[in-house]
């Protein structure tokens, strides 16, 4: 079985990659090199760059951005790879919204696309992931260390385990060979506040940090500028 993996060099790639590497058939279609890997170099905005890959059995996109192209890499690239396979196992966002910010609606378009084309498809809706080189845990670290006062918003999250989410994906194999359609959402075993969060890292980095809480209005506007995965799909 031949099986497209988008986004393979990736944080939740390269989990992903290293449970199905062995087991199939896989071509990466990445814009970075990963040795010893049959690779398509290309952008999957680029309808000429996706047409280089042929067809495949299976296509399992992870391919996202917090920030930047939304709706290029959300919507148009997910148009375009579904020209290339019957089945596909795509990765949305547990806040994708027809009504959120342009981050949420792009994924929640994505969304649309793949259950109106796909003949099975098993669309994963996983929450903020964490794990070894991941960004959310990094930034937010960054975060609490850049503020005399940390600010917080009323808003909770489940953290998932990044292995657990990859386990989803490569289980869903089975399911869109045999022509199922679903959706899941993957959350963590717990709810944090964002103040029980940003407090617990200060509290095991040893930094000494007071918080303020602020409207959400605020954190709005200060989304446009920032990266931080909170922020970004939350708000």
């Amino acid at each position: 079985m031949k099986i497209l993996l988008v986004g393979g060099s990736g944080f939740l790639g390269k989990h992903v990659l290293s449970l199905i590497k062995d087991e199939f058939n896989v071509i990466l279609f990445s814009r970075k090199a990963l040795d010893g890997f049959n690779i398509i170099y290309g952008d999957i905005r680029r309808e000429s760059d996706v047409k280089r890959v042929g067809k495949v059995d299976i296509v399992i996109n992870l391919a996202g951005v917090l920030k930047g192209d939304y709706f290029g890499v959300h919507v148009k690239g997910v148009r375009n790879l579904l020209t290339l396979a019957p089945r596909i196992i795509h990765v949305s966002a547990l806040w994708s919204s027809p009504t959120g910010n342009q981050y949420q609606v792009s994924k929640w378009e994505g969304e649309r696309l793949v259950m109106k084309f796909a003949e099975s498809y098993f669309i994963v809706r996983p929450s903020v992931m964490f794990g070894i080189s991941d960004r959310f845990i990094t930034r937010l670290l960054k975060y609490v260390r850049r503020f005399t006062f940390i600010p917080w918003f009323d808003g909770k999250v489940s953290p998932v385990f990044v292995g657990d989410v990859a386990e989803v994906i490569v289980n869903a194999i089975d399911s869109v060979k045999k022509g199922d359609k679903q959706i899941k959402s993957i959350c963590g075993p717990r709810d944090f506040t964002i103040k029980e969060l940003m407090k617990l890292l200060a509290d095991i980095f040893g930094i000494k940090k007071r918080f303020l809480k602020i409207p959400k209005t605020l954190l709005h506007i200060y989304s446009r500028f920032s990266d931080f995965p909170i922020f970004t799909e939350m708000l």
